[in-house]
């Protein structure tokens, strides 16, 4: 699925693991991509405002190193997960050709 809203760039519905690194390394998954960013599901979200080191997992098993800026965190009450997402959106810092590439093969 595709979304535009009021973004920038349109996201991607997109499940991808991903290693971040704040003060310590952890593991999640993406719900969504785009040019500029993406989102993060993790019950353990990070505050706004946090710069982030990040690995994305392709499903060729090469990981991409991003660095992006956390500029939301969600966090629902566990009995809502299901329906309200929880995690943090992220904005990247100068994404890398590889993965502006590996985006627009679901934009075209």
């Amino acid at each position: 699925m595709i979304f535009s809203e009021r973004r920038r760039s349109t996201r991607v519905e997109k499940r991808l693991e991903v290693r971040f690194l704040a003060t310590e390394e952890r593991t999640a998954i993406t719900s969504n991509i785009s040019e500029t960013g993406l989102f993060i599901s993790t019950l353990r979200g990070l505050d706004a405002g946090i710069m982030l080191n990040i690995k994305i997992k392709l499903p060729n098993a090469a990981d991409l190193s991003l660095e992006g800026n956390i500029v939301r965190t969600f966090k629902s009450a566990p009995g809502l997960v299901v329906w309200v997402k929880s995690g943090m959106g992220i904005q990247l810092l100068d994404p890398s050709e590889d993965y502006l590439k590996y985006v627009q093969t679901f934009l075209n």
